[in-house]
C-alpha cells in the first residue's frame, strides 16, 4: 500500500508542482503532515480482538485531511499492510508492531511506530447451575458449567465456593449432602482458571434442600413359617434422611388377594397359603417407595 502509494505522487509531479501543498494555490511549498504518536487499540490486545492503528495529533498547516500508510508486523515478521488485523494473524505472547506514516498531496511525514504484546484472554462461561435441582440431604450436588470458553484454547479448570443460607460451607469440588438440612438455600460460586489467571467468577441460581422421603430398610413375616392358627407380624425397619418420624402403612395378601391393613395377620389362612406383605413408609411430607417382604407359606399345624 505504501509503495504503490508512493509510486502514484511520484508521477503526479509531471501534472503538479513537485513539493508544493496543491496544484492550485501560489507554489508555497508543502509542508508534510505529522503525527503525534500512533497508538494500537483496543487495550489490552487479545486473540479475540481486531486491532487498529490510530494516528494521534494529526497536524498538516496545508488542511490535507488525515491520510496514513501502514505496516503491521508480529515477532518482527511484515504480516499486513491492511487498515486492520485479528487473530488470525496473532497469538497470545506475540509482539504486534504497527508502523503509520502521515502522507498528504505532497508527500510523507515521519514515521511513527506502536508497539503492544498479545495478552492472555481470561476463561469465561455463560452459567453454572447446581445439579440436582431440587437436592435433598441423600444428595451430593455438583456444578454444571454451560458455555465454557477460552479465546487462547487453554484448558480450563473450575474451583467452587458453596454458600449455605449465606454462609461460605466448602470450597471442595461437591457438597456432600451431610452438610446440608431440609430448607437450607444453596449457591455455588464458581471461577475460571487457564492456568494463567482467573476468569470472572459466576454464580449459580439458588436451590432449596427439599424433604427426602423415608425408606424402608427391610422387611419380614414372623414367624417365617406360619400355621393356619399363627399370629402373623410384619418386622419393618425404616429410616429418614431428615431425621423426622416415619409411619408405616400395610398391605397383606394371602394367595394374591388382600387380606388385611394391619402391622398383624391372623384367622384367614389354610395349610399352603401363600402370604406376603407390603409397606410404605411416610414421613408426614412425602410417602416412600413401597417395599414387599419375601413369601411365606402357611404349613400344617
Amino acid at each position: 500500500m505504501w509503495r504503490s502509494l508512493s509510486l502514484f505522487l511520484t508521477a503526479g509531479c509531471f501534472l503538479t508542482a513537485c513539493g508544493k501543498d496543491s496544484s492550485v494555490d501560489s507554489g508555497t511549498l508543502n509542508t508534510p503532515a505529522s503525527i503525534d504518536f500512533a497508538e494500537i487499540q483496543p487495550q489490552p490486545v487479545l486473540e479475540s480482538s481486531v486491532v487498529d492503528c490510530l494516528g494521534i495529533g494529526w497536524s498538516d498547516s496545508d488542511g490535507d485531511p488525515p491520510f496514513y500508510a501502514l505496516e503491521w508486523s508480529v515477532n518482527g515478521e511484515l504480516v499486513s499492510t491492511g487498515a486492520q488485523i485479528d487473530g488470525a494473524l496473532f497469538d497470545k505472547g506475540d509482539a504486534i508492531d504497527c508502523v503509520l506514516t502521515p502522507l498528504d498531496s505532497g508527500g510523507e511525514g515521519e514515521s511513527k511506530m506502536a508497539s503492544v504484546v498479545v495478552q492472555n484472554s481470561p476463561p469465561q462461561a455463560e452459567s453454572a447451575a447446581i445439579d440436582p435441582d431440587p437436592l435433598t440431604v441423600e444428595d451430593t450436588a455438583r456444578v454444571r458449567i454451560s458455555g465454557e470458553s477460552d479465546g487462547d484454547s487453554d484448558a480450563v479448570t473450575w474451583s467452587h465456593v458453596w454458600w449455605v443460607n449465606g454462609e461460605i460451607v466448602s470450597e471442595d469440588t461437591l457438597l456432600s449432602g451431610n452438610l446440608l438440612g431440609r430448607g437450607d438455600r444453596v449457591v455455588a460460586e464458581s471461577t475460571p482458571h487457564d492456568g494463567e489467571e482467573n476468569g470472572e467468577p459466576i454464580l449459580s441460581a439458588e436451590v432449596e434442600v427439599v424433604n427426602a422421603p423415608p425408606i424402608v430398610l427391610s422387611v419380614s413375616i414372623y414367624p417365617s413359617a406360619p400355621s393356619p392358627s399363627d399370629l402373623l407380624s410384619a418386622i419393618v425397619s425404616t429410616d429418614d434422611p431428615d431425621g423426622d418420624e416415619v409411619e408405616v402403612s400395610y398391605t397383606w395378601s394371602v394367595n394374591g388377594s388382600e387380606a388385611g391393613s394391619a402391622a398383624t395377620l391372623s384367622g384367614v389362612f389354610t395349610t399352603n397359603d401363600e402370604v406376603r406383605v407390603r409397606v410404605r413408609p411416610s414421613d408426614g411430607v412425602d410417602e416412600g417407595t413401597e417395599v414387599v417382604s419375601d413369601l411365606v407359606v402357611v404349613v400344617p399345624e
